[in-house]
């Protein structure tokens, strides 16, 4: 089945190409082997997620308080003064040097430092990368087509986002919505099994608590909705504005 919301988002994505054509079924052998790699995938995702998380927060409680085993909320209270505005700018040019490599784990560690140094990126980014390069490689492993092997860099990209989160169904929603041309079974069923075998995982590392909380703040009034409102608003103009000069 075409995926109609595909040629929707794909705009800035990588085009991948569907792993088989609806006219030739995928043979159960090739969805087991799939699957396999799959669980392997989803556990590599979760491992991942958790590793990342815990250099994002070790890079940020040394560069800010100097101390990476501190426990942090936050780099608002570190106490650095004038000093703190070089930190970002240090981490994003350690990700600039680092991007001209194609190697993904050191694109991944790149994205990692310059997160832990301030910078506004996904704490999923660099998980997605490196477990999605890292399902290619066992799709080479298995002896996988090269569209099928694709189709594994998908299931780890969205393993990587559920062991982070702890988010599985998610994951696969993503998959179905942005990533995946066609929904086939050798196309679905590597996304859902390695979603499910990374949210487990996340389960089993760090618990059922979420992994970001905010707390408690005072009832919004009315002048308060109608600046947020406008702020809102500015920000469309100008990401319409940055999109049309880009």
């Amino acid at each position: 089945m075409k995926n109609i919301i595909y040629n929707i988002n794909k705009k800035g994505l990588i085009t991948i190409p569907p792993l088989l054509s609806p006219a030739e079924p995928a043979p159960a052998g090739s969805i087991l082997r799939l699957s396999l790699a799959a669980v392997i995938t989803g556990a590599a995702g979760a491992a991942a997620g958790w590793i990342i998380s815990r250099m994002i927060n070790g890079i940020t409680a040394l560069v800010f308080y100097g101390d990476v085993y501190k426990e942090i909320t936050g780099a608002g209270s570190a106490g650095q003064g004038a000093w703190s505005i070089f930190i970002l700018p240090a981490g994003v040019v350690l990700l600039t040097w680092l991007l001209k490599y194609r190697a993904a784990f050191l694109r991944s560690l790149g994205i990692t430092v310059a997160i832990g140094a301030g910078a506004p990126l996904g704490a999923e980014s660099p998980a997605m990368i490196f477990t999605g390069a890292l399902a290619a490689w066992l799709g080479k492993l298995f002896r996988c087509t090269a569209a099928e092997s694709r189709g594994l860099f998908i299931a780890g990209a969205c393993s990587a986002l559920a062991g982070m989160f702890g988010a599985p169904v998610a994951a696969v929603f993503l998959a179905l919505e942005v990533l995946l041309p066609e929904w086939t079974a050798a196309a679905i069923i590597p996304v859902a099994v390695a979603a499910a075998t990374a949210g487990a995982g996340s389960y089993l590392l760090r618990g059922a608590a979420p992994v970001y909380s905010m707390p408690e703040g005072p009832p919004p009034e009315k002048a308060a909705l109608l600046a947020y409102l406008a702020i809102g608003l500015l920000m469309g103009l100008w990401s319409a504005l940055a999109v049309r000069l880009s």
